[in-house]
This record gives C-alpha cells, structure tokens and sequence, in this order.
C-alpha cells in the first residue's frame, strides 16, 4: 500500500513522495543527492473526544441544518395554507394574503 511520505535531504530540502512503507530513501527534488525518510506529524487534525474529522463534522452538521430549517418552512407554510383554507367561510370570500 502506497502512502504519503516525507523525505529530507542533506541540502535541507523537504520532498513528499508516495511511496512503499518500506522504502527509506529517495532521490532529492533540488540536488539529486538522497534523501532519508524522516518522521513528521500527520498532515490532518482528528477531534480529540471523537475521531471525527472536524471539516466533514462541520460539513454535515451545516447541510442538515439547513434541510432541517428548509422543511421546517415548507411545513409551516403547509399549515398555514390549511388553516386558512379550513377557516374559508364557504360563501367563498378572498382570505388575507399573510406575509413573512
């Protein structure tokens, strides 16, 4: 399985490379001397009480508020459309238009 992996240099140059778990050197980008794997922190942030990726947490919490407040509205609409349709004397008088 490749993986993403960074590699420093003599030079001092820094090279990401997706390579093997097993190699440990490669060639530098700049001087073309070689260049060992070196240990670094992850390249993403993981919520500490959950795991989850925050960016996607967030992401999928925003959409569903916003289906959420979007049925919430249509409903309401619904409802209001009902009540006044039900309220409608039958001698067929123009109910009130209501406006947000």
């Amino acid at each position: 399985m490749l993986k993403m992996y960074d590699f420093v240099c003599v030079c001092g140059q820094l090279t990401e490379k997706l390579v093997g778990y097993e190699t440990t050197q490669v060639p530098c980008g700049g001087c073309g001397e070689v260049a060992l794997k070196a240990i670094s922190a992850p390249k993403f942030k993981l919520e500490g009480w959950s795991g989850n990726f925050p960016s996607a947490a967030n992401q999928f919490d925003r959409i569903h508020r916003e289906k959420l407040r979007a049925e919430q509205k249509a409903n309401s609409e619904t409802l209001v459309e009902f009540m006044c349709n039900l309220l409608e004397p039958i001698g067929g008088r123009k109910r009130k238009q209501y406006v947000d």
